[in-house]
C-alpha cells in the first residue's frame, strides 16, 4: 500500500511538472481515497475504500456527471479481535454535482445519485445477534446517495481537489454507508 501510495504522489507531481501551459477539457479523471461506517440487515462494520471515476461538465460549469467506482475492506467495528470477520464491498454509481456556491477557483457543491454495490465476505457472528458457526455472504444493494463537499479548481492546475466530508448511502434490506472522501481529479488535455 505505502508503494501505491509513493508511485501515485510520483505520478500526480510528474503531470503537475508538465503542465504549465496547456489547455485543459471539460473533464477530469478522478482518483480518492474514503474511510467510514457500513451497516444493513447482515453485516455492518468501519473501514476505508479506494475510488476512481470520470467527471463532465454538462451545464455552465456549475453542473457534473460523475459516474464512478470504489472498492472497500470492512470489519466488525465491536469485535477487535476476531480475526475472521471482515467483508468487502464494490460499488457502482452515477452522480450529479452542483456547485451550489462558487468562488474563483473555490466551490461548495451538493451530490445526489444512485449505486449497486456488492457485498462479500466471512462473517464468524453469523449476523449480528446470534453466535452460530462461520459463514461466508454475498449480498447486493442498490439505492440513492447525498452529500456536500468542497472543491479546489485552480484555473492553471491540472489537479483539482476535493473534500467531501458527508456521503450518505441508503438502499434496501437496511443498507447504509456514511463516509469521507478526499479526491484528486486530473484535468484532460483538449483535443
Amino acid at each position: 500500500m505505502k508503494i501505491l501510495l509513493i508511485i501515485i504522489l510520483c505520478l500526480l507531481n510528474h503531470i503537475e511538472s508538465y503542465t504549465q501551459e496547456k489547455l485543459y477539457s471539460k473533464s477530469t479523471m478522478q482518483v480518492g481515497v474514503g474511510v467510514g461506517g457500513n451497516v444493513s440487515n447482515y453485516e455492518f462494520g468501519v473501514g476505508t475504500k479506494l475510488f476512481v471515476g470520470y467527471q463532465l461538465f454538462i451545464w455552465r460549469d456549475r453542473l457534473r456527471v460523475n459516474p464512478h467506482a470504489f472498492a472497500g475492506n470492512f470489519r466488525h467495528y465491536m469485535v477487535r479481535d476476531a480475526s475472521d470477520y471482515y467483508y468487502r464491498l464494490t460499488t457502482a454509481g452515477v452522480n450529479l454535482n452542483f456547485d451550489a456556491i462558487k468562488y474563483k477557483p473555490f466551490a461548495f457543491f451538493l451530490t445526489a445519485g444512485g449505486f449497486v454495490n456488492y457485498s462479500r465476505g466471512l462473517n464468524a457472528n453469523n449476523g449480528m445477534d446470534n453466535m452460530n458457526s462461520p459463514r461466508f455472504f454475498h449480498h447486493i444493494y442498490y439505492g440513492g446517495a447525498g452529500g456536500f463537499g468542497i472543491r479546489l479548481s485552480p484555473p492553471k492546475s491540472r489537479l483539482v481537489y476535493e473534500l467531501i466530508p458527508i456521503n450518505i448511502y441508503l438502499g434496501n434490506n437496511g443498507y447504509g454507508q456514511v463516509f469521507t472522501k478526499f479526491g484528486i481529479d486530473i484535468k484532460l488535455n483538449k483535443t
